[in-house]
C-alpha cells in the first residue's frame, strides 16, 4: 500500500471464522504515512487500536494484510479529513469502529 500521507483507510480482517472468512472491518485516518499507522494497528501491545484488540485478544489468529488495506480518500486537511472518515464510517458501518 503506497499512498501519499493524510488518508481515509479501510481495513478487512483477513481470519477465518467457523461460518468462513471474518467480516470485521475497519475505517480510519491518519496525516503520517499509512505504512506507519497500519502498523500500529498490528502490534499487540497498542491499547487504542480496534483492529490490534481484534487480532490479537478478541480474535487470536485473524491478521490484517497491509496489502489487502483501501485508500478511500487522500486529505491533506485535518477537518476535512475527519468529515470524509466520518461519512465513510455511516456509509459503510465497519464493525472495529466503536467510537
Amino acid at each position: 500500500l503506497v499512498a501519499p500521507c493524510g488518508v481515509v483507510y479501510h481495513i478487512q480482517c483477513q481470519g477465518q471464522n467457523i461460518k468462513g472468512p471474518c467480516k470485521e472491518t475497519h475505517i480510519g485516518e491518519t496525516e503520517r504515512a499509512p505504512k506507519t499507522r497500519f502498523l500500529e494497528h498490528k502490534r499487540p501491545s497498542s491499547t487504542t487500536s480496534e483492529v490490534s484488540q481484534h487480532i490479537h485478544t478478541e480474535s487470536p489468529g485473524h491478521s490484517v494484510s497491509l496489502d489487502k488495506a483501501k485508500i478511500l480518500d487522500t486529505e491533506p486537511d485535518l477537518l476535512a479529513r475527519g468529515a470524509e472518515e466520518a461519512t465513510h464510517i455511516r456509509a459503510l458501518q465497519p464493525s472495529l469502529n466503536r467510537d
